[in-house]
């Protein structure tokens, strides 16, 4: 008997044991689990945070910029009256916006890359448009294409629309040289009376009736620019047959434009606001 009673403490010891094992396991485990929760709700309330961010700008931009993006399946255009008087005041609202997000949420949002010709780029062929150039009196683009070494464009040319006031006549539309191997500029120039077009430009200048330029254009590998001379004129610039990616074709604002920070998550990140 006296061996089976020790037997018998020995099990229960065991077993006593093996339970606040158990409990000791459990209780790891779950806070464990505790912790991946909360650190995947932290998360998740960041990306939520990002994409409320994402869009409050795209709104605020196309509600002051008096910009407008569409994109197709290959292409990409954007509109605009030039000179263009709404940027000061999409200047002023990004400003707020930069002080609300610091203030509120601590993100920085880099404004200076914003207001520096407000650049959009096209991706994920990396066309960065420049939509307030020249004092906003033009458009420049600007992507990696060049002739020695051999480096082609991801897309075949740019459509130039100019819609002006001025009476235009048959020899309004004027290419002083063609374009050259490689990526190509295109132009339709609208007036009251009539219009005009010009094909594969490299230097172009449009004339209205009376001999006064209204617009010139130029277009060499890597680089485009659309001048307004003449104001005011409605200004489209179409970047056609971009070519075929795996990843869908959006437009954002350059690199590294917002700075997120949250210790308490250990996480931070550099991020771009997509505009559409």
């Amino acid at each position: 008997m006296d061996k089976v009673g020790v037997f018998y403490t020995a099990g229960f010891f065991i077993i006593i044991v093996v339970f606040f094992s158990f409990l000791v396991i459990v209780n790891n485990d779950f806070i464990a689990t505790t912790d991946r929760i909360s650190d995947n709700f932290g998360y998740e309330k960041i990306r939520n945070l990002d994409q409320s961010i994402q869009r409050g700008f795209s709104d605020l931009y196309f509600l002051t910029s008096g910009i407008i993006i569409t994109k197709g399946s290959n292409y990409t255009s954007f509109r605009e009256a030039l000179p263009n008087t709404l940027i000061p005041n999409l200047v002023n609202n990004v400003s707020r916006y930069k002080d609300f997000l610091k203030s509120n949420f601590s993100i920085v949002l880099n404004d200076t890359i914003i207001n520096s010709e407000l650049p959009l780029v096209i991706r994920p062929h990396n066309i960065t448009i420049r939509m307030a150039a020249n004092n906003s009196y033009g458009m420049t683009a600007t992507w990696t294409e060049s002739f020695i070494p051999y480096i082609p464009a991801n897309f075949t040319n740019f459509l130039v629309v100019l819609v002006t006031n001025f009476s235009l006549n048959s020899t309004s539309c004027i290419k002083d040289t063609g374009g050259f191997i490689g990526s190509s500029t295109n132009v339709q120039a609208y007036g009251p009376n009539r219009n005009c077009n010009s094909t594969n430009v490299a230097l172009f200048r449009l004339k209205s009736s009376n001999n006064l330029v209204l617009a010139t254009i130029s277009h060499v590998f890597g680089y485009f620019n659309v001048f307004i001379n003449t104001p005011p004129m409605t200004v489209t610039v179409s970047v056609e047959g971009l070519k075929k990616t795996d990843d869908q074709i959006i437009v954002t604002l350059p690199d590294n434009v917002l700075q997120f920070n949250f210790p308490d998550q250990g996480f931070s990140k550099n991020g771009t606001i997509r505009i559409v």
